[in-house]
């Protein structure tokens, strides 16, 4: 090698120019003189010149000088001048205005400075290499003055046949098609000539010549996706091109054949579309979908570019298993030349739900593409595939029920009759917490009454331990974490209130008539505890004292901490969507627990959301519950008779019957509801064991694996499983309950024909001020509650200040736990008596009532016990508004609020005589309510003069010890008892001033007459 690099240093001192396309050496198509490296040829110098001078050099002899553009090409160029004598030698770098400029007019980021002070100055701006390792390395780079005298060598490209690379053709005109391109990697300025073969799927497609000395590309040209042509590819192609080679002009390409990469034509998913993931893991997988080449209009099938979408060049809609949700359900690819500027970023979320499996795959699949784009319409993107990991957290279910009958998540049952309140469950992650609470009930046993769940820094408390439901959430006017939901689904003897969280966990808080369930089904968690307190609870230990909570300390006390997010608790998107219903819904939500007990549930989340009513205190409420302890009056032989049919007899429970290993969970129910029955002397309990039987088994057939039908839940189960098992009152139907004749409600436990009954201990009367409150609505108690559209209010309307006539009207009602009814209130004027009943079809009403007095403490001071009201001191309440005594009347400046004269109407200006005005009213002639008629001046009106008519009435009227008068017609006089004129001003129907007459006289005072319809009234003072 050393030999013949002194050759060519030989050769090119004597001056030596040989042309590019004469004699070739073997060694891999350099010209003669030239040596062959690593697919260059180069020639190197002895003599030295400046940079310029160099560069020249090189330019005449068909070459650059030396450029070096990575280590491997820099170790080649010193090769060439390693036997020559000088220390540096130049090569084809140059800095100008800042920028480094290669002898070959290509840009590149590669650099080799020796060091820092090597770099180019104001004096120094061309660049040797280093020869000799002195003080710096081999081949690096070090900044020269340019009229320096070094040696150098000259550089080309050998005529050889390079890498072949295959890619989109840009830029190209707005309204052109995609069209790839085979790039030939082979010098320029000489003739040659190359044959390229097109494949597209191992198929090949297209043959090609490309001959000339500057022509190096070959291209494809894209049809259209549903019906290509020949010599054309569609979207979802995957595409190789393969060259041959010969240098001439003539010649035929022969010898080894280049092939290009493979290029997949369409849109790919990044950074991969296989993921293994833990459904409850709170995590999301984060995808992008690319297309590989640009997103263009193009004309060749429209007649018009701007009959394509401007806006999104491409609209992909999105589907998906029903496991999981995504964050858009449309992935709209906009118009751009670069294809990595049009991606689109997705979201996926595996869905938290009540059925357990591992190692089960689901798809989020991309649809046909249906727009008009004669290239993308018809394609289809691969879809991503998920596969729940082996480690995927099961979904268990505990319960404390009754009085109460525990079961752990993994299965041990036991009782505990501990009073107050516990940790039910909590998780290894602490974002999720359930807490319950016990009272003493029938004289020595304990009974479930409250829960309250938290998630994260909120929590929900449902509380019953008055016997009746009421919830709230803490902190007092939080609004709910997203994702996390509540619903409601009462209707006859049971009422369920649902709790789930965006982790995957559910609490479920059934009344049952006036007997407490409680269930927790929650996803057990790997991994150590990080709560701030144990995890756990009675859900999975049995020594319920050991999960006691201090007095103050439980959320039915105390306000949850703020939470910070765990670390490996993930990040969800704000949004995710359910793309398989039209319209998709994107409400936020990780969760879709299977759950046909719950169809038709109403989302109550709204009504938690800044709600801050708290429960009053318990001593004061549980006397509906307390019983003495007495001896049962029902048999061992009679309870077991109940129970028996009830769990095994029942249609659900012979449908149960056929669970997995699910006959020694129904004895131990059995037995439960036997001493159930004897220590309450009550046989409705026996309900409440049913509906520990609904749901275990609901849950049994749901969740675990081992009962699914073509992994799917077992419908022949779950069709006979209906509420309370429809009562003995009907039959279960896939799932709902056919009510015999005669009965009704969605567990058939209401008899038709009977109005509901309210509850005798809570007919107090309620005062409701809307001065603090809306008074909208009213909670009313009663048993025999059919919730249907027709449940109704009806309430008797009764003003409470002065006289007036009693309203009916009928609003909605909705039933909102077994016993409650919270009714819509009629919009009244304050104050008001509202006495309401309620109707299950809108006719056949309760005999009792609930009232309602709605007032306004500003003004009106009420009493309860009386149902009466009167205003106060020094105010007005006037057409249900309070004003201070003067107070001008806002439609009439003449008018005021004066308490000595009228609380309850506006006062007419004083006129001096010992009457005052009170106001024009509208009055029917056939139907007046003042009748009497004192006197009837009309045949002689002094028009000049009309205040004499109203004085002359007044004194009539004084005369026949009246307090009221009125003027109507101009000059009839009217009085009667003092009742029918307050008639006036109660209904306060005033009259327009267009219908009565208000003038000042010649007299110099003002007078008011009412026309034909209008009474004038005045009080004698």
């Amino acid at each position: 090698m050393k030999i013949t690099v002194l050759l060519l240093a030989t050769l090119l001192a004597i001056g030596s120019s040989l042309p590019f396309d004469e004699v070739f050496s073997d060694a891999g198509g350099c010209p003669a003189g030239w040596a062959y490296i690593n697919k260059y040829c180069y020639m190197a110098s002895t003599g030295q010149m400046s940079w310029e001078q160099a560069k020249n050099q090189c330019t005449q002899r068909g070459g650059v000088l030396a450029v070096v553009k990575s280590d491997q090409q820099g170790q080649d160029v010193l090769k060439t001048q390693e036997n020559l004598g000088h220390f540096g030698y130049w090569i084809g770098i140059k800095e100008n205005n800042g920028q480094l400029e290669f002898a070959d007019g290509k840009t590149n980021t590669y650099r080799n400075w020796a060091s820092d002070a090597a770099k180019p100055t104001a004096d120094k701006k061309c660049v040797i290499g280093n020869k000799i390792a002195f003080m710096n390395p081999l081949a690096s780079w070090e900044a020269e003055d340019c009229t320096r005298q070094y040696p150098f060598s000259c550089q080309k490209r050998a005529a050889e046949l390079g890498e072949t690379t295959l890619t989109y053709k840009t830029p190209l005109p707005d309204t052109a098609g995609i069209t790839m391109v085979c790039n030939i990697d082979y010098p320029t300025g000489v003739d040659a000539n190359f044959d390229v073969e097109w494949y597209a799927n191992g198929q090949l497609v297209k043959t090609d010549r490309v001959k000339g000395p500057n022509v190096r590309e070959s291209y494809l040209k894209a049809g259209h996706s549903w019906e290509p042509s020949e010599n054309e590819f569609k979207a979802g192609d995957t595409l190789q091109c393969k060259v041959k080679a010969c240098l001439g002009s003539t010649c035929t390409p022969t010898g080894t054949q280049k092939t290009s990469n493979d290029y997949f034509v369409g849109m790919r998913v990044e950074p991969k579309n296989y993921f293994e993931l833990d459904e409850c893991s709170q995590k999301s997988i984060k995808v992008k979908l690319v297309p590989t080449v640009p997103i263009r209009c193009t004309n060749d099938a429209l007649s018009n570019c701007n009959d394509f979408e401007t806006e999104f060049g491409v609209q992909v809609n999105v589907e998906h298993d029903n496991r999981l949700k995504i964050s858009e359900c449309f992935a709209d690819f906009a118009q751009n030349e670069n294809p990595d500027e049009s991606k689109v970023g997705l979201e996926i979320v595996p869905i938290c739900d009540n059925m357990n499996g591992n190692g089960d795959t689901m798809q989020v699949r991309f649809k046909k593409i249906t727009t008009t784009h004669p290239f993308w319409k018809g394609y289809q993107p691969e879809p991503v595939t998920i596969k729940l990991a082996d480690n995927n957290s099961p979904i268990r279910q505990c319960y404390c029920n009754d009085d109460p009958h525990c079961r752990t998540m993994y299965g041990r049952n036991y009782d505990y009759h501990g009073v107050g309140k516990y940790v039910m469950y909590n998780s290894n992650r602490g974002d999720y917490e359930v807490h319950i609470q016990t009272y003493r009930c029938n004289g020595r046993a304990s009974c479930t009454c409250a829960t309250a769940v938290r998630y994260k820094g909120v929590a929900v408390v449902m509380d019953a331990c008055s016997g009746w439901m009421n919830h709230y959430v803490r902190p007092a006017g939080a609004t709910l974490p997203k994702g996390m939901h509540i619903q409601r689904n009462c209707g006859g003897n049971n009422c369920r209130m649902t709790v789930t969280t965006p982790d995957g966990n559910q609490v479920r808080f059934n009344k049952n008539g006036r007997w407490h369930q409680l269930y927790v089904n929650a996803h057990l968690e790997s991994g150590p505890c990080k709560s701030e307190t144990r995890c756990g609870g009675l859900c999975t230990d049995t020594n319920g004292a050991s999960w006691r909570i201090p007095h103050g300390q439980s959320y039915f006390e105390k306000d949850p901490k703020p939470k910070t997010p765990q670390p490996g608790g993930g990040q969800l998107p704000e949004q995710t969507c359910n793309c398989n219903v039209d319209p998709p819904d994107c409400e936020f939500n990780m969760v879709d627990f299977f759950d046909p007990l719950n169809e038709g549930a109403e989302d109550i989340t709204k009504e938690f959301n800044g709600n801050n009513r708290r429960k009053r205190a318990v001593s004061a409420l549980l006397r509906t519950y307390r019983q003495k302890t007495r001896r049962s009056t029902i048999t061992r032989a009679e309870a077991e008779k109940m129970c028996g049919d009830a769990i095994f007899q029942s249609q659900v429970g012979k449908a149960c019957l056929k669970l997995n290993k699910f006959k020694n969970r129904m004895d131990t129910m059995k037995i439960n509801c036997i001493f159930d029955v004897q220590a309450s002397d009550d046989p409705t309990v026996v309900a409440s064991s049913t509906n520990t039987l609904v749901e275990s088994c609901m849950f049994e057939a749901v969740s675990n694996p081992e009962n699914h039908v073509n992994g799917k839940p077992p419908t022949d189960i779950l069709d006979n499983i209906c509420e309370n098992d429809c009562s003995g009152h009907g039959t279960c139907n896939k799932g709902k309950c056919t009510c015999d004749a005669g009965y009704a409600s969605q567990d058939c436990s209401i008899k038709m024909g009977e109005a509901p009954v309210l509850e005798a201990t809570k007919l107090d009367v309620v005062l409701c001020d809307k001065k603090t409150e809306e008074c909208k609505t009213q909670i009313v108690y009663a048993s025999g509650i059919l919730n249907s559209n027709d449940l109704t209010c009806h309430s008797a309307n009764k003003r409470l200040v002065g006289s007036g006539n009693s309203l009916n009207t009928k609003t909605s009602g909705k039933q909102v736990s077994v016993f409650q009814v919270r009714c819509s209130l009629p919009d009244v004027t304050t104050p008001s008596l509202l006495e309401i009943a309620i109707s299950n079809d809108g006719t056949l009403k309760s005999t009792d009532s609930k009232a309602v007095v709605i007032h306004n403490s500003e003004c009106e001071q009420c009493d309860a016990n009386t149902k009466q009201c009167q205003v106060k001191d020094k105010k007005c309440s006037i057409d249900g508004k309070c004003y201070d005594e003067g107070a001008k009347n806002p439609a009439n400046s003449e008018e005021s609020c004066k308490p000595s004269d009228s609380q309850t109407s506006w006062t007419g200006k004083s006129t001096g005589e010992p009457y005052k005005f009170i106001g024009c009213f509208k009055d029917d002639i056939g139907d007046r309510k003042l009748k009497t008629l004192v006197i009837n001046m009309r045949g002689n009106l002094k028009w000049k003069y009309m205040s004499d008519t109203v004085k002359k009435c007044a004194e009539h009227v004084k005369a026949k010890n009246l307090k009221y008068f009125a003027i109507q017609h101009y000059g009839e006089c009217y009085s009667d008892t003092d009742a029918r004129a307050l008639d006036y001003i109660q209904a306060d129907d005033r009259a327009d001033k267009k219908d009565y007459l208000q003038k000042t006289d010649n007299y110099g005072k003002e007078y008011i007459v009412g026309g034909n319809h209008v009474n004038c009234v005045y009080k004698l003072v």
